[in-house]
C-alpha cells in the first residue's frame, strides 16, 4: 500500500532508522542527537523503529548487520533512514523501500589528524559516500559545506535542538546540582580530550595562559555526559571553548547557544552562520594565543548571550517536520525508480528494536 493511501486511512508513516551511533548505558552521549531525532519524529506522529548496529569487532559488525538485514522484510517500512554512510550501504541492500541517508560530517569531509591533515584512506571514505548518494532516494546533510561535496542535490537540515531540555536556568542552581563552587569562574570544554579534531590542546593552552592571572578560574571537561547533565554544565559555566578543526553543524555549540552560554569557537562547519546575530558568540583564529585573548576579554563580565533566540528555527519540532517532508517526497516519486525496477530485487529487511 502506498504511503498516500496509508495517510488517507489515518495510519502513521512507518520508518526504520539504521545507525551504528546510538546511546547506551555505557555511552549516554554517543549518538544522543540521533535518539533525540527519533523521539521528535515519534512525537510528530511517525511510527519509528530503530536498528542499532553494534559489535565488539567494529570492522565486522557491518558485515554481521548486513547478513542479519537480509533475513528480514524491509518492505513493511515506508522509508529506511540510515545515519552515516556505512549504515546507508546496508539500507541500500534492498531495492523496494526508499532510502534516506543522513551524512554526519567526517563521512563526507574526511577524517583529519592533530595537524589538520587528512588521512590517506579518506579518498575511499568520501568516494564511497558520494557513490551512496547516487543510489539513495534522498540525502540529508548538516551544512552547505557538506552539500558541496556531493554529486547530487542534498537537503541541508541541521540536527534540531531540544529547547525544553537545553534552556537557561539559574547558574547557582546548576552549580549546586553539579557540586561546583558558587564563586569560581568556570571555562568549559565539552568533548573528549583524546578526540584530536576537537582541539583540546588549544583550549587547554588558552586556559592556562589566562589562568596565570586569574586564580579563581577553573577548566571543566564534560565528556560522555548524559544530555541532562550536559545541559547543567552549559548553565553552570561561564564560557565554552570550541576550537574544533572540522565540523558539520556541531550539536554541542547549538545546545550551548540554547542555554545562552557565551562561546569562543573556530570557524568550523556552520558555526559562523550560527553566530551571525548572536551576542557573546565569538569566532576567532584557531590558536591558543587568539583564544586566550578573546577569553580574557570575555571574562571581564559574566553576562550571558542572546543566542537562544537566534537559533529558534532549529527547534526539534520544526526540524522533524522538514525530515517528514523528505520522507513524503521519496515515497511519492523516487529518482531511482526507473533504474531500480530493472534490477533483480529480493525480499530483505532488518530485525528492529522498537523505540
Amino acid at each position: 500500500m502506498c504511503i498516500e493511501r496509508q495517510l488517507q486511512l489515518g495510519k502513521p508513516m512507518k520508518v526504520l532508522t539504521i545507525t551504528a551511533v546510538y546511546p547506551s548505558p555505557e555511552r549516554p552521549d554517543y549518538g544522543a542527537f540521533i535518539r533525540s531525532q527519533v523521539e521528535s519524529l515519534t512525537r510528530a506522529g511517525v511510527d519509528m523503529d530503530v536498528q542499532i548496529i553494534r559489535g565488539k569487532r567494529r570492522k565486522l559488525m557491518y558485515l554481521e548487520a548486513l547478513v542479519h538485514f537480509a533475513r528480514c522484510r524491509a518492505q513493511r517500512y515506508d522509508v529506511i533512514h540510515a545515519h552515516y554512510s556505512f549504515s546507508g550501504f546496508i539500507a541500500r541492500m534492498q531495492l523496494k523501500t526508499p532510502v534516506v541517508v543522513s551524512f554526519m560530517g567526517s563521512d563526507l569531509l574526511g577524517n583529519i589528524d592533530a595537524s589538520g591533515q587528512r588521512a590517506p584512506y579518506n579518498f575511499l571514505l568520501t568516494a564511497s559516500a558520494r557513490l551512496l548518494s547516487r543510489v539513495a532516494e534522498a540525502v540529508i546533510v548538516k551544512s552547505d559545506e557538506m552539500a558541496a561535496q556531493l554529486p547530487v542535490k542534498a537537503h541541508v537540515i541541521p540536527n534540531g535542538i531540544d529547547f525544553d531540555l537545553f534552556r537557561p536556568v539559574d547558574q547557582q542552581h546548576a552549580r549546586t546540582l553539579l557540586g561546583l563552587d558558587p564563586d569560581k569562574t568556570y571555562v568549559l570544554f565539552a568533548a573528549r580530550p583524546d578526540n584530536l579534531r576537537k582541539g583540546f590542546a588549544v583550549a587547554k593552552a588558552a586556559f592556562d595562559t589566562v589562568a596565570k592571572t586569574n586564580p579563581r578560574l577553573e577548566l571543566l571537561v564534560a565528556q560522555a555526559e548524559s544530555q541532562e547533565r550536559l545541559a547543567l554544565f552549559f548553565n553552570a559555566c561561564d564560557v565554552l571553548l570550541f576550537p574544533s578543526m572540522q565540523e558539520g553543524s556541531p550539536n554541542t555549540v547549538k545546545q550551548a547557544m540554547a542555554c545562552n552560554l557565551p562561546i569562543i569557537a573556530s570557524a568550523a562547519g556552520d558555526i559562523p552562520q550560527l553566530f551571525d546575530s548572536a551576542t557573546r558568540s565569538v569566532i576567532c583564529e584557531r590558536t591558543a594565543e587568539a583564544f586566550a585573548q578573546v577569553l580574557r576579554d570575555m571574562l571581564t563580565t559574566r553576562e550571558r548571550s542572546n543566542a537562544r533566540q537566534t537559533i529558534a528555527h532549529l527547534d526539534e519540532a520544526t526540524v522533524a517536520q522538514q525530515i517528514i517532508d523528505v520522507y513524503k517526497t521519496v515515497t511519492r516519486h523516487s529518482p531511482n525508480a526507473a533504474r531500480l525496477q530493472d534490477l533483480t530485487s529480493f525480499e530483505s529487511g532488518v530485525s528492529s528494536k522498537r523505540f
